[in-house]
């Protein structure tokens, strides 16, 4: 691997539109995909090494977010798109390069958003739950306060029962919505490490 340090410059000197043209001459003029061979066997898919890409790290969120954008303008006008990956922290990234973010780039691939929708079932669920606990307390105290009313407390107690069967009912789906959300959480993960791969494989420039 060969590396390229542009020395500390004042602004306008032309380090930026530097380090976009060697970009762009690199990958001109870098060799495709390269084949091992091993003696005694043919080459396989496996044997080929991937394409040479290019490494830029600066400073400042505020100067790797403008190479970023300006290799991509680049390869865009010379009708010769670059792909370009900018890695960081979403909060750090410009508006002009959210387009170019590693964590954007993988949910557009997996199809847009990429939040489990069985979240929203489990905390309705589990608000339907609560609201039960708080009923089943409410009658509780209530039959406390009873006194020389057998009737009363009889149908405290049948709607305790009741409130009691519901709640075990609700229990038992939160369980299911539970698994079922730790299992998405984990094929999410994999297909999202997949993905990430992917685009980093694929890509011209890493920022």
């Amino acid at each position: 691997m060969s590396r390229v340090t542009l020395a500390d410059r004042p602004p306008g000197t032309g380090k930026t539109s530097t380090i976009c043209s060697l970009v762009q001459a690199f990958i001109a003029q870098r060799s495709s995909t390269s084949t091992i061979v091993t003696a005694g066997r043919s080459a396989a898919p496996a044997d080929k090494t991937a394409v040479q890409k290019v490494l830029i790290c600066a400073p400042s969120n505020a100067a790797i977010d403008e190479v970023a954008s300006r290799i991509r303008d680049r390869g865009l006008k010379a009708k010769t798109p670059i792909k370009v990956v900018r890695i960081g922290a979403e909060k750090a990234l410009n508006v002009s390069t959210k387009d170019l973010a590693l964590d954007v780039l993988v949910d557009e691939r997996l199809g847009g958003n990429t939040a489990m929708k069985g979240n929203d079932e489990y905390a309705r669920v589990a608000a339907a739950l609560q609201s039960v606990k708080a009923a089943i307390q409410e009658k509780e105290n209530e039959a406390s306060l009873v006194t020389d009313n057998t009737a009363r407390l009889q149908a405290l107690e049948t709607d305790r029962g009741a409130l009691l069967n519901k709640r075990r009912d609700l229990s038992k789906q939160l369980n299911v919505i539970k698994d079922k959300n730790q299992n998405e959480s984990r094929t999410l993960d994999s297909r999202r490490r997949d993905a990430r791969a992917a685009i980093l494989a694929e890509a011209d420039v890493i920022c």
